[in-house]
């Protein structure tokens, strides 16, 4: 239900006279000529293109793509090699207004964009511009959205339309700016939606499924040592009581190992052999450490477990930001959705993990167990697949290639 209308009621197409069949909620239809305008194209090519909103030109002929920006779009769209005439093309908000666009009514008009989603089934979705962005990733990604500039130029496997997102700049915005390199800039997005055409990324991979949640103490220790005897290099991560380890009060609640890419356990940090064990690993110069943010789990490790991580290998957030140096998308979570579609996975605890101030405690005791070290355990796997991506990405040797390096150390000094 959608207020007092059903669903179907509210999909099924307005009257060309009167109130939109959507109730007109968001008031923008006061002011416009034609309500709910209807997507342009017959999507034959699967790619479905969303922009902000009709323009006024638009908006007095009930026409898309006709005022001087769709005539530049349908230009552009030539240059890069897609027919106008095959593609989709929808808005983020369905009815002109002269006011700028409010998420409010991005989101009342949600309902007719997953209508045509359904419909056309698109492998390639292409937001074009802010409210375009925040209309479709919005709903897959609950953390801050920031502006259109941290999502454009991404090629985003999305599992909930099962199609890529490419998020790109909004053509009006190029011929705003009148900046020949945003030109080019924008053909080049719309050359790597050609990329994507006519295939679908592969949803299939679930990391919760290879996250191993361990209660006995005797098996997160047989584990630890199983992984420092063959060696290799392993991401790691901890859930604590807060976000500084200064005061006596504060702890490391649990741990989470993921080995070679092949492992991935999580564990309470409450037994004094468990502890034990991981200091051991964390200091063993031979297996090398993968982190996001590693400065957090270095300055955790020297104040509460007395030891210093040795061998540092690859830090994710460091890798993400020289890569890419664009604000809000360096935290594993941002790269796991980016790259692999993973979702905001800590949403439902995220409360219990903050705190109001850095040496606060936060909630994080009155987690269940199962949820904490699957969400832990989620983390350090999420880390070792972003770095082996990364590594790849800079050239460098992959995870797997040190650890062959190190094994066979270990075999020459008889360790």
């Amino acid at each position: 239900m959608m207020g007092f209308l059903e669903e179907s009621q509210l999909l099924s197409e307005q009257e060309e006279t009167g109130t939109p069949k959507c109730g007109g909620a968001c008031k923008r239809n006061a002011k416009c000529s034609r309500y709910c305008m209807k997507p342009y194209g017959n999507g034959q090519n699967g790619i479905l293109f969303i922009g902000s909103q009709p323009g006024k030109k638009e908006d007095s002929t009930g026409k898309q793509l006709i005022g001087d920006c769709g005539i530049y779009f349908k230009g552009i769209l030539r240059k890069a090699g897609i027919d106008p005439e095959e593609i989709l093309k929808t808005n983020a908000v369905r009815c002109h207004h002269s006011s700028e666009i409010e998420k409010a009514e991005v989101e009342a008009c949600r309902i007719f964009l997953n209508q045509v989603i359904e419909e056309h089934k698109p492998s390639v979705i292409v937001p074009m511009g802010s409210s375009a962005i925040y209309s479709i990733i919005g709903q897959e990604w609950s953390g801050n959205m920031g502006g259109f500039q941290q999502w454009v130029d991404f090629v985003i496997p999305s599992r909930k339309y099962n199609a890529w997102i490419c998020p790109v700049y909004h053509p009006e915005w190029i011929l705003e700016k009148g900046d020949e390199v945003l030109h080019l800039l924008f053909q080049q997005q719309l050359e790597r939606v050609v990329e994507c055409q006519g295939t679908r990324p592969d949803i299939t991979w679930n990391p919760a499924d290879e996250v191993e949640v361990l209660y006995d103490p005797k098996e997160v220790m047989r584990r630890i040592r199983k992984y420092r005897q063959l060696g290799g290099t392993i991401a790691f991560d901890y859930e604590t009581t807060g976000l500084k380890p200064d005061t006596d009060k504060m702890e490391i609640v649990s741990n989470s190992i993921c080995w070679n890419g092949e492992e991935t356990i999580a564990y309470m940090m409450d037994d004094p052999g468990v502890i034990s064990a991981t200091k051991r690993i964390l200091e063993d110069p031979t297996i090398g450490k993968i982190a996001s943010n590693l400065k957090f789990e270095e300055r955790w490790t020297r104040k509460k477990l007395g030891v210093t991580v040795e061998n540092w290998a690859w830090d994710t957030m460091l890798a993400a930001h020289t890569l890419d140096n664009r604000r809000g998308i360096c935290s594993v979570k941002v790269q796991a959705y980016i790259r692999y579609g993973i979702e905001d996975y800590n949403s439902h605890i995220h409360s219990f993990l903050e705190a109001k101030e850095a040496n606060d405690l936060n909630e994080i005791r009155k987690l269940s167990i199962d949820d904490l070290l699957l969400y832990n355990g989620l983390d350090s796997l999420l880390e070792y697949r972003v770095a082996v991506d990364q590594m790849r990405e800079c050239g460098l040797p992959w995870v797997s290639e040190k650890a062959k390096k190190t094994k066979r150390k270990r075999r020459e000094r008889g360790t």
